[in-house]
């Protein structure tokens, strides 16, 4: 059975929130800053990093993050294929960039992620 709503329930609902709107204060946001991401570039094959989809890539996309947050910053390139990895740390300055045909499959093996916590 369908609920049934009547023109009067209707334009009620209408004016509550034409009313909300009414109240509701306006405040200008900041814009928000892009990075800017240096020019460089590395491949996480660079690192040792293998597409089969079975290897666990997390060591090699870690190093590659980190030889760009050294040299202040660039794009980790990811190129065509299956890269199973664990947690992934960014870093500031440091952009990861999926190329077509690449697919980033987290493990499903809990293990690898540290519980978070919050101190």
């Amino acid at each position: 059975m369908k609920p049934k709503f009547s023109a009067l329930s209707l334009l009620l609902l209408f004016i509550c929130a034409l009313s909300a709107s009414a109240v509701m204060p306006k405040f200008d946001m900041p814009r928000v800053q892009e990075p800017k991401i240096p020019k460089r570039t590395m491949s996480i094959t660079d690192f040792g990093a293998v597409p089969d989809g079975k290897t666990l890539n997390t060591e090699a996309i870690a190093k590659g993050i980190a030889a760009l947050a050294e040299k202040g910053g660039g794009r980790l390139i990811i190129p065509p294929g299956l890269w199973l990895t664990g947690p992934i740390g960014l870093k500031s300055h440091v952009e990861l960039h999926l190329e077509e045909g690449a697919l980033v499959q987290f493990s499903s093996d809990y293990s690898l992620y540290p519980p978070f916590s919050w101190t």
